[in-house]
């Protein structure tokens, strides 16, 4: 039998989900108090502060629209910690259900943001697809290659959402999650021949009213772009546009304390000073305690 390293990790230790506690966080739901209004617009991207222990909620206010979001420290500028598409598809998978945690990334590596609670109705999903998946977004080049150019993007709406907390390019360069498009895995024929797998996405199946919440677990900057797709039905250039509603609740309710990792780097620095100083062994020990 193989082993999956991954369900090691998950399974009781400081990575796994505690279930029940997020269960009764959603029942105290009725005393969630809304502390904030805000609008994701047409061809726009928005910055929202969410701090730990609140919600952000975005609704479908019009019609079938997709949104791509991403989340960032509050404090991004100083301890770089944000949103993890590789670690967060490695623990929770490519699509996010109720429950799902998006991770950070190193070395903080912890959950960030919960999928805390939505009411999309599964039934009009497309088998093997969900409309809240980790990955990317469209940009001015990936436009390009199909005819447009100078149209509004998600990356230059995610730039918009940037610039106006004094944060530029790269951060709108970031992997992001994506919400209101179902999406799935297919699998093709490479050109060069082979078999592989990639994403497969269809139109929004979102109606208005339609909504999807992220529960803050550490003081957050969320950054929401509105799709130059619409609900991606049509190209970017007959795409029919909806504005978003997003709103942030107080829930009351403080989060879990994250993984306390232990710090390994000084230790490892050390092993590698003495191997520059006194040459490689033969074999270097699995622990880094063994080497000194």
């Amino acid at each position: 039998m193989a082993y999956d390293p991954i369900k090691d990790a998950t399974s009781g230790g400081p990575m796994s989900l505690n279930l029940q506690w997020y269960k009764d966080l959603l029942k105290s739901k009725n005393s969630w108090k809304l502390v904030k209004t805000d609008y994701v617009k047409p061809n726009s991207g928005i910055a929202v502060d969410v701090p730990a222990g609140h919600t952000i909620r975005i609704t479908q206010a019009e019609g079938p629209q997709i949104n791509d979001v991403n989340f960032f420290s509050a404090n991004f500028k100083n301890d770089g910690i944000r949103y993890d598409l590789g670690y967060t598809f490695n623990i929770e998978g490519m699509l996010l259900t109720k429950f799902a945690r998006a991770w950070s990334n190193l070395p903080a590596l912890r959950p960030i943001a919960t999928v805390i609670d939505d009411n999309i109705d599964e039934s009009k999903v497309p088998e093997n697809t969900w409309p809240i998946w980790t990955g990317g977004h469209c940009s001015g080049e990936v436009n390009q290659s199909t005819g447009v150019t100078g149209h509004h993007s998600c990356h230059s709406n995610f730039m918009e959402a940037a610039r106006s907390r004094g944060l530029d390019e790269s951060v709108a360069a970031f992997n992001n999650i994506n919400i209101f498009q179902p999406m799935g895995i297919v699998t093709r024929r490479h050109p060069g021949g082979g078999m592989t797998q990639g994403i497969a996405g269809q139109p929004s199946v979102s109606v208005k009213g339609e909504f999807v919440e992220f529960y803050a677990e550490i003081d957050l900057l969320v950054l929401v772009a509105h799709c130059p797709y619409g609900d991606q039905s049509s190209g970017i250039t007959d795409a029919v546009y909806y504005t978003n509603t997003i709103e942030v609740f107080d829930t009351g309710v403080t989060p879990q304390d994250g993984p306390d990792w232990e710090e390994w780097r000084p230790e490892w620095l050390k092993v590698m000073e003495k191997y520059e100083k006194h040459g490689e062994p033969d074999i270097r020990p699995g622990f880094f305690k063994d080497a000194l």
